[in-house]
């Protein structure tokens, strides 16, 4: 039954995910594929279907940070990716990691910085989730960016090296986000973000 819940996530089928889970109480949440040993938060992260992530998430046995076959989290696949709404939910999520990781990638958001996906940074700007354990994070950062040469993201990781306040601000003011506690879950939708 779990490997049909991976493949629901897949698809991003959320009828029958919620059907799997009403179903059977005993279904491993956290079972994985054959194909890397991704779960099926792995594949709703990837696929950007943040219902589906957000019906995990709620699950009392769910294990929202499991790695792969190759160390790679869920919130990992989301970010690089770029599936904004799921990174979303998973930041509102404290349980979830921002700092764990494979060999290849020092954390969570190097690949969001890697493949240029600035809304993700900012979001994570705005959420005030630090990356866990680790000194060099910014520069990680800014190296990802230069790497592949993300111009917009570069600019960004590096003002707010320089000036963390007031560049939260002026992305909490571009994103619309009001006062400290208006960072929420996006509204919920069944397709890709």
């Amino acid at each position: 039954m779990g490997r049909k819940l991976v493949t629901a996530a897949k698809i991003g089928d959320v009828m029958e995910v919620k059907k799997i889970l009403r179903a059977n109480s005993a279904v491993n949440v956290n079972q994985k594929d054959n194909h890397w040993g991704k779960t099926a938060l792995h594949v709703a992260c990837k696929g950007g279907y943040d219902a589906i992530v957000t019906i995990l998430l709620a699950h009392p046995e769910i294990d929202v940070n499991p790695p792969d076959d190759f160390g790679n989290t869920p919130c990992q696949y989301a970010c690089a990716a770029g599936k904004t709404s799921c990174v979303r939910a998973l930041m509102v999520d404290q349980r979830v990691k921002f700092g764990e990781g494979d060999t290849q990638r020092s954390h969570t958001l190097w690949g969001a910085a890697y493949e240029g996906h600035l809304d993700v940074i900012k979001w994570w700007i705005v959420s005030k989730r630090e990356i866990d354990g680790l000194g060099g994070e910014m520069e990680d950062l800014i190296l990802a960016a230069t790497l592949t040469e993300r111009e917009e993201v570069l600019a960004l990781l590096e003002r707010f090296k320089e000036n963390p306040v007031e560049t939260r601000h002026e992305v909490k003011n571009e994103l619309g986000v009001a006062g400290e506690s208006s960072f929420a879950t996006p509204p919920l939708t069944s397709g890709p973000s």
